[in-house]
């Protein structure tokens, strides 16, 4: 293969969507339930100690959702390379067979 020649599988590249879909729900799935486990110890904090929990618990949660959504879009995007890549190679099969 020469340096200026590229070679895609393309079910690598819809496997790895797949999997990086799935470590996107496991990781919004365990900070779920660690979210629930900090909320349910604050009920025992108070004054000061209490808000700043509160203000950390709902910044972790933002940076969750900012994880998780780079890594959908991680997966929308292998999937859809592996999707452009496929129908390339088959318009590319079908103009050489006519």
């Amino acid at each position: 293969m020469s340096s200026d020649e590229m070679r895609v599988v393309t079910d690598d590249l819809t496997s790895s969507g797949m999997r990086v879909a799935a470590h996107a729900v496991d990781v919004a799935v365990r900070h779920a339930s660690a979210d629930a486990r900090i909320a349910a110890a604050q009920a025992g904090w108070i004054g000061t100690s209490c808000a700043a929990m509160t203000a950390k618990a709902t910044a972790w949660q933002e940076v969750t959702a900012t994880l998780v959504g780079r890594l959908q879009d991680h997966a929308n995007n292998f999937h859809a390379s592996g999707q452009a890549y496929q129908q390339t190679d088959d318009t590319s099969a079908q103009s050489l067979r006519t």
